[in-house]
């Protein structure tokens, strides 16, 4: 998915257009982020241990999804912190973060489509869409 959307950025970016835009840049040393990230991540850490106990894979991948809904971060760390303590397969934690990066990308291409110009919105469309076919393709072949 990484290496599809890389590929498609450079091409995009070789033909790009100069527009100006008004942008307002936050500090990113704040605690608030941390804390309200902290809590997520323990929330999501919570539900997939939940989700395999009474679930087993399919919990957690319904998890995933859902949590990739908001953000991959703290699911990809909640699998990796899963998977090293053998709480749950390799393979199972791959597929899980592959499912919260696709359930992701399609919540930010909806954003883009929403709040950018229609013809942004397309475009990024375009790109995700062939991002998410890349994960669905890297699923298959696991």
């Amino acid at each position: 998915m990484a290496a599809t959307g890389v590929l498609l950025a450079l091409l995009i970016w070789r033909k790009r257009e100069n527009v100006k835009s008004g942008m307002e840049l936050k500090s990113p040393f704040s605690i608030i982020p941390a804390l309200k990230f902290g809590m997520f991540f323990a929330s999501v850490l919570l539900a997939a241990k939940f989700a395999n106990t009474y679930f087993g894979e399919a919990g957690i991948y319904a998890a995933s999804i859902f949590s990739g809904l908001a953000d991959v971060d703290a699911i990809t760390l909640t699998m990796s912190t899963m998977s090293g303590k053998e709480l749950i397969e390799t393979g199972t934690a791959v597929t899980a973060i592959v499912l919260a990066a696709m359930s992701n990308t399609i919540v930010k291409s909806g954003i883009a489509y929403l709040f950018g110009i229609p013809k942004f919105g397309k475009l990024v469309g375009f790109v995700f869409g062939l991002m998410i076919l890349a994960g669905a393709a890297a699923l298959l072949i696991l």
